[in-house]
């Protein structure tokens, strides 16, 4: 498993990756997230940064809620998403863990990888450098509008406040 950023990364015998997983006691302002500095934010300055009204670890239970929802409406926009228990020698541990050679299983969100996607910063940018030309047909205009607009009402239905052009994928 490789770390980026609070997501496990999971690869198969090959190396390929074929999940994300997002342990529950790791999610920013958990206190066993390995970047400590957003613990102490979340207590020394709440009224100052991040969505306070978020209730800290239940992030994994969004992530998976939000793919519920996703299969509800029939939307087909998000990556199948479950919780699970995920044991691995990877996982953040407290010093007192660290000793032992048996790691305990942690809680958290399971969303598939998918495979051929770019973060939307990295698309628009390419979007927006090119010449005045548009890189896409009128069909490719009229289906990226339609998934844009199913995007916009999955995030309307769960409240999802955190949408930015970092954390939405686009083929």
């Amino acid at each position: 498993m490789v770390l980026i950023e609070g997501s496990y990364f999971v690869r198969n015998k090959d190396g390929e990756n074929i999940g994300v997983f997002k342990p529950r006691d790791e999610e920013p302002f958990a206190e066993h997230n390995p970047k400590w500095p957003k613990y102490l934010q979340r207590f020394l300055c709440f009224c100052c940064f991040g969505r306070a009204c978020l209730i800290p670890k239940s992030g994994f239970l969004s992530e998976a809620g939000a793919s519920l929802v996703d299969e509800r409406l029939q939307l087909n926009i998000v990556p199948k998403t479950r919780i699970i228990r995920m044991a691995s020698q990877s996982f953040f541990y407290p010093k007192k863990l660290c000793g032992r050679d048996e790691v305990r299983p942690k809680i958290g969100s399971y969303q598939v990888f998918v495979h051929g996607y770019k973060p939307a910063i990295e698309i628009a940018s390419e979007w927006i450098n090119d010449d005045v030309r548009s890189p896409l047909s009128a069909d490719e205009k009229a289906r990226f509008l339609h998934l844009f607009q199913k995007m916009c009402i999955l995030d309307y239905v769960i409240r999802n406040t955190d949408r930015n052009n970092d954390n939405w994928l686009i083929k």
